[in-house]
């Protein structure tokens, strides 16, 4: 597979998702989608992606989606949810990513019109001003060098009225363990968590008013054990095109993660932010 030159700031951001981003496309039956999931305690879902899935409803659900709109996803992956939303709710999608074997991934879904996958910047958006009803990023925003610019551009291309909806891991201001939250961060591959106060600012001198923040810990930390039960299941096909320590190390992956969702220092949160 042949990848782009990279700027060096983006390097460990492209590795991680090298590791774990073929890793849910081969394993998980070459699913487009690229999140932990989410799953409420009256559910029961035997596979991640019905939890992936769910976790992308929950964004559109909070954010007010509608019909005809046309919406943004920043960090689209292999540009699953772009579709999904592209479907659920008969809107107009667009998708950027700045990894280009996401995108060549995600060209079969561009077989729909309302569909496109394109390369591109979170931090430098290729769209002229005022341009989208709704803006969401799943996953992706706590790997983002500059938060702040972020937050700037996706102010300049939504039109008035329009939100921006995050699914984000964050760090809790109160936390006093530093050397945690650094590890945290290395191994999620985040340069730096926001936690809300950080967030609230940096809306603020975007000019986009936060207008919901909602605590998902408990249903993002419910699909763990719908994630091990499936490794355990693909054990073979793991083992096969990872080895025995790369299986190790997913399932490591898999239990840090939730871990943030337990842990008082970190937490899983959607906010939605608001343009006037």
């Amino acid at each position: 597979m042949n990848h782009e030159p990279i700027d060096p700031s983006l390097k460990k951001n492209r590795d991680y998702y090298l590791e774990f981003g073929e890793f849910f496309y081969r394993v998980f039956d070459n699913t487009q989608f690229l999140n932990l999931g989410f799953q409420n305690s009256n559910q029961t879902f035997r596979h991640p992606i019905q939890a992936q899935k769910q976790l992308v409803l929950e964004v559109a659900r909070t954010g007010d989606f509608k019909p005809n709109q046309a919406i943004l996803d920043v960090g689209c992956g292999f540009g699953g949810a772009a579709a999904f939303i592209a479907t659920s709710f008969q809107s107009h999608v667009t998708g950027i990513d700045v990894f280009k074997y996401h995108i060549e991934q995600a060209s079969d879904r561009q077989s729909s019109t309302n569909v496109k996958i394109l390369f591109g910047n979170s931090m430098d958006m290729p769209f002229e001003d005022d341009t989208f009803d709704r803006l969401f990023s799943v996953e992706s925003a706590f790997h983002y060098e500059n938060k702040n610019q972020f937050i700037h551009e996706a102010c300049r291309v939504l039109k008035s009225g329009g939100k921006l909806v995050l699914a984000d891991i964050l760090k809790d201001h109160r936390a006093k363990n530093k050397w945690l939250t650094r590890v945290i961060q290395g191994g999620i591959g985040s340069p730096n968590l926001f936690d809300v106060d950080l967030y609230r600012l940096s809306a603020s001198e975007a000019g986009l008013e936060i207008k919901q923040v909602r605590d998902i810990s408990k249903q993002v930390r419910n699909t763990l054990p719908v994630w091990i039960k499936f490794c355990i299941k693909k054990a073979g096909k793991l083992y096969h095109h990872y080895g025995i320590k790369s299986f190790a190390m997913i399932i490591g992956f898999l239990l840090e993660f939730y871990l943030i969702c337990s842990h008082p220092s970190f937490s899983y949160q959607i906010i939605v932010f608001e343009k006037p």
